[in-house]
């Protein structure tokens, strides 16, 4: 694409200046300071190209599965506000000389450079500020990489394309309802709660008008059908997947119709309801009734969504469970073994030996994993923080799964830190 030259940018006639300042930053997990880990100043030479200039810089953060991808624009922020794309930015997979994490002679480890995709024509003294400066900006995309560059050719910034269809069957809450049938016990019942707060689940929207019509093409109507518990009260039933819908209403000679939602979504649109007492999913059976209460008390003591819905991604880009730890505001929590009010983050050892500091996306996961430990709400930067300061070779994310291991070296790049300030 062709950019407009700053007011700021050198003329034709002056040329571009020996050396220009760079300021980068790109998506990261907010500190609880504020502070920004991946944000750096940088001197280069002012007849530096474009192409150059992405490569020099480098990709922000390297991932441990070695796939990581993401959009270079002239700015200083991620939101959606005029930023013009520049290139994509890939990080290069290690495995030969020289390559991450093998040693050198001089026994330091070398990174492979980044694939650098530009796509605009500008020059990088085009992108000079009043103040003779640079901003670049560097947004996480996940995705296939020609699909990103693709976006960016038409100076946009890749997102996931919608899912068409039916969605898959929520397996984790599907397996659990299975154990649950297995053993009627309460245990059992927790863990299909704890599943519930992640994926997506049905409604029962049979009787709704999802489309319009010619004469009435904004017209649509939407119905919720709830449903009557053992003892009188009003209950709502959720699905794993449309088929089950269709179990329940096998004697239903019209055909049922179905909503997605996120399941969390779900939680909270049954909580909504005051004169809802019961949660049915998958009510064809064995049936599990779950009570207002409880799916209140696991929606007020607090969730992380974004990570929940991310470990059911098979399989998990280390780069996508860095999206859903970065979002605003996001928690996790730790066991506290600690005593007389003095904190004690809870590890345990891995089949080879390692510490390994555990985490949970909820409380209610936390207290399905074992219901007599104390559990504390922290931001996932602190939990992070918490991994090296216990020394732990991992961060452990939902043991009882779906699950997530982030090795130490990972949560070293999560926190723009390098194994090398161990000591300082």
């Amino acid at each position: 694409m062709t950019l407009t030259p700053h007011p700021g940018a050198p003329s034709p006639d002056t040329g571009p200046p020996a050396q220009v300042l760079v300021r980068v930053d790109a998506d990261t997990i907010a500190r609880p300071d504020g502070g920004r880990p991946h944000r750096r100043d940088l001197v280069v030479n002012g007849r530096i190209t474009l192409h150059d200039l992405l490569g020099l810089v480098d990709v922000p953060l390297r991932f441990t599965d070695e796939h990581g991808v993401w959009v270079a624009v002239h700015g200083t922020s991620g939101a959606d506000g005029g930023e013009h794309v520049l290139g994509v930015v890939v990080q290069a997979a290690t495995g030969g000389p020289g390559a991450t994490g093998a040693a050198t002679a001089t026994g330091a480890a070398r990174q492979v450079p980044p694939t650098v995709h530009v796509t605009s024509d500008v020059a990088p003294g085009q992108l000079l500020d009043a103040d003779g400066t640079i901003d670049l900006y560097f947004r996480s995309a996940p995705g296939p990489v020609d699909e990103v560059v693709a976006a960016a050719e038409l100076g946009e910034v890749y997102t996931p394309p919608r899912p068409h269809g039916i969605p898959p069957d929520n397996m984790p809450v599907h397996a659990a309802l299975a154990e649950y049938a297995e053993a009627q016990t309460a245990t059992n019942a927790l863990n299909v709660l704890r599943q519930a707060l992640g994926g997506q689940l049905v409604l029962d929207a049979t009787g709704s008008r999802l489309a319009g019509t010619p004469e009435h093409p904004r017209e649509r109507r939407v119905v919720i059908n709830f449903i009557r518990a053992p003892d009188g009260s009003k209950a709502l039933p959720a699905f794993t997947h449309h088929t089950e819908l269709v179990r329940f209403r096998e004697d239903d000679d019209g055909g049922p119709q179905s909503i997605v939602q996120p399941a969390a979504g779900v939680l909270e649109f049954f909580v909504g309801d005051p004169d809802a007492e019961w949660l049915y999913i998958n009510p064809a059976g064995p049936p599990l009734g779950i009570r207002r209460d409880q799916v209140a008390f696991a929606l007020r003591a607090g969730h992380n969504a974004a990570v929940k819905d991310a470990l059911t991604r098979s399989p998990l880009r280390m780069q996508v469970l860095f999206d859903a730890l970065r979002h605003d505001d996001g928690v996790l929590f730790v066991g506290d073994r600690g005593t007389n009010g003095a904190p004690t983050p809870l590890t345990v050892r891995d089949g080879a030996g390692n510490r390994v500091l555990l985490a949970f996306t909820s409380a209610v996961e936390a207290a399905a994993w074992d219901q007599s430990m104390r559990f504390r709400r922290l931001a996932v930067a602190t939990v992070l923080e918490l991994v090296l300061e216990t020394r732990a070779a991992a961060l452990l994310i939902n043991p009882g799964g779906p699950s997530a291991t982030v090795p130490a070296n990972q949560v070293w790049q999560f926190l723009g830190r390098t194994p090398q300030d161990r000591d300082q």
